[in-house]
């Protein structure tokens, strides 16, 4: 289980990573990913205060990064155990935010239900698989 924890977090860890940084210091890059990742069409110009949202998240996202890296690299089981089970929360919770906001995503970036659903399916797989590997490495 070990193995299958460390895929979780490696993955996650490169995720954070690359959205994180260019979160930060591109408004360029980061309209670029946001569609190629999610079909989010963000706005050309976009205001100084979802400039400001954008770099905030992307130090969450380099946060969160940095507890896949220690959660990749930990030998303590019970440690891994705690990081993995709560990435999960944090990824069933990004899942339920794209549920229960679904016609204000669809509006705010153009975004197709069906690729929302798409979305709420993977975070939620994704999250479930974080739970039973975690519930079995401790």
């Amino acid at each position: 289980m070990h193995q299958v924890a460390n895929v979780f977090f490696l993955i996650y860890f490169i995720y954070h990573i690359l959205v994180g940084i260019p979160g930060i210091v591109s408004v360029k890059v980061t309209r670029m990913l946001a569609y190629k990742l999610y079909k989010l069409q963000l706005e050309e110009n976009l205001d100084l205060k979802y400039q400001y949202a954008l770099k905030a998240l992307g130090f969450y996202a380099l946060y969160t990064g940095l507890l896949c890296y220690f959660g990749l690299t930990s030998e303590n089981a019970e440690l891994k155990a705690k990081l993995l089970f709560a990435l999960g929360v944090l990824t069933l919770l990004r899942a339920l935010g794209r549920l229960v906001s679904k016609d204000l995503i669809t509006k705010a970036f153009s975004l197709k239900s069906d690729r929302n659903i798409f979305h709420v399916s993977l975070n939620s797989a994704m999250a479930l698989g974080m739970f039973y590997v975690a519930g079995h490495l401790a």
